[in-house]
């Protein structure tokens, strides 16, 4: 196959196709699975829990996007990070955006698998591993083709989910105000399951580099995004919260069925796979064009860099779907869950999500972009707090491998690959 660095025109995109890449990722498993756990955990705080997400994501798409149009290209934010604190840290945002994306599309994997077989078994397993290589199949082909799959998949969806929760709503009324007494812990923890839906802002940056006019598209692009997926979200958390009120068991097929019946179960099935899948395309397509740079820049294995006559780099493709069939094969071994995937996942991505944040913090000069960054910050700093100590033992010691190589000489002999000395890295 023929190496290719940078994408042909034709197979460039524009902000239609790319809103269909970022609207159905960032929803993704997040806006199926998230309503009714965070309806039981917060209780009638938890639509209050979800506009502060809706406001944290508005918050990520307008700094990320930013980021994105001052530093195109496959690196994404990392070029940022690169020219806010050298190339050390640098390396360190792209292993927690690697090793968040080992983890988290294996749980959107498992989310699918579990709608389609309700009773545990092999059968999950299966299912999961078909998506995981068709996944790869997919990110095979050119770029315009995966946005067009990706707009359709997320029209449908959203569709569905926003006419199916303003059916509910008109049905039962709107319940906004809490009557609960308000726990700052289960709010906090709350917060943290739902920063599942937040996730994705910082990965569209690795795909500028492939947008038609990226200056004037990329911002159309997420503004459009952005606000969809806020109505999308606040309406369907409004629709399980009344439904929750009145006494039902807040699910999203119930709501979905007010407007489509008996066919609701199976719908929402197809709507799972379908929003699963965005997300899982997004995230290991944009993941492993990072690694690609990294392999062009001598960090990975030149081999890293090798991409087909499509622009996919299928070396790094093909390394993360190992990796992904490898925990595949732990789920079934009953060494971890979904549950613990998610929270592996949710703290590689916010530590990645800080670093771009401070680093945007450092670029932007505007008060804006400080008060924000500050902010944002500190949220997620009490959101990671509610991660378990093995988790933030396993990101400190991360960030120890990388910032201190002293400590680990494999990791100093890996830092050396470039062939710079060490002091000059």
């Amino acid at each position: 196959m023929k190496r290719q660095t940078t994408p042909s025109r034709q197979d460039k995109i524009g902000p239609i196709r790319m809103s269909g890449l970022i609207i159905g990722p960032i929803l993704g498993s997040g806006i199926i699975i998230l309503p009714p756990l965070a309806q039981q955990l917060a209780g009638d705080w938890a639509v209050t829990a979800w506009a502060a997400t809706v406001c944290i994501s508005m918050l990520f798409a307008w700094i990320f996007g930013r980021l994105s149009l001052l530093y195109p290209g496959d690196s994404g934010i990392t070029a940022a990070v690169e020219r806010a604190f050298g190339s050390r840290v640098k390396k360190l945002t792209s292993v927690y955006l690697v090793g968040a994306v080992c983890f988290g599309p294996v749980a959107a994997m498992l989310t699918i698998a579990t709608y389609l077989f309700p009773a545990a078994g092999p059968g999950r397993i299966l299912v999961s591993i078909f998506l995981s290589l068709t996944t790869f199949g997919l990110l095979l082909m050119r770029l315009s083709f995966i946005g067009t799959v990706a707009l359709v998949a997320s029209s449908a969806t959203i569709s569905v989910l926003f006419c199916g929760s303003v059916a509910a709503l008109v049905q039962d009324g709107v319940r906004i105000i809490p009557q609960s007494t308000f726990h700052p812990d289960d709010f906090l923890y709350t917060l943290l399951l739902l920063f599942w839906s937040v996730v994705g802002w910082e990965v569209i940056g690795n795909y500028s580099g492939e947008i038609h006019h990226p200056r004037k598209n990329l911002p159309r692009a997420v503004t459009f995004s952005a606000l969809v997926i806020a109505a999308v979200t606040i309406t369907v958390a409004l629709a399980v919260q009344t439904a929750a009120a009145s006494g039902a068991v807040p699910s999203l097929a119930a709501i979905v069925g007010t407007v489509l019946g008996g066919l609701a179960s199976p719908i929402m099935s197809v709507l799972a796979f379908l929003l699963c899948g965005c997300a899982i395309l997004l995230f290991v397509g944009g993941t492993t064009r990072l690694m690609a740079s990294l392999g062009d820049e001598g960090i990975l294995p030149r081999g890293v860099a090798s991409r087909s006559r499509t622009g996919a780099p299928y070396v790094a493709l093909g390394l993360l779907t190992l990796v992904h069939l490898g925990l595949l094969g732990g789920v079934y071994l009953e060494l971890f869950d979904i549950e613990e995937l998610v929270a592996i996942a949710n703290g590689f991505f916010i530590c990645n999500a800080m670093i771009g944040i401070i680093s945007a913090m450092r670029i932007f000069d505007d008060t804006a972009a400080k008060v924000i960054g500050t902010t944002l910050s500190l949220i997620l700093s009490l959101i990671l707090l509610r991660s378990s100590l093995l988790i933030l033992a396993s990101l400190v010691a991360v960030a120890l491998c990388m910032l201190k190589p002293r400590i680990f000489p494999l990791r100093r002999r890996i830092l050396q690959a470039d062939g710079k000395p060490m002091q000059e890295i």
